[in-house]
């Protein structure tokens, strides 16, 4: 079967075929892309130095919005 006969092949498809052919192909090609393995745990810790206890949580946001406002 040629490249052409091919592609025509998956034009005939039903939408719903050609979705799904679709997820096959990207699952063959690249398998970590398909499967996601993100998860919120990765980013523990990631912020810990915004904790800070004698930080007065409104403070700090006032100061964020004055250095966005700063920037543009």
């Amino acid at each position: 079967m040629s490249y052409q006969q091919l592609i025509q092949e998956i034009r005939d498809l039903p939408p719903v075929q050609r979705k799904q052919l679709l997820h096959d192909i990207i699952d063959l090609m690249a398998p970590e892309v398909s499967k996601p393995t993100n998860s919120l745990k990765r980013f523990r810790g990631a912020a810990a130095h915004l904790h800070d206890p004698q930080v007065d949580a409104q403070e700090h946001v006032n100061q964020l919005r004055s250095e966005w406002d700063e920037r543009q």
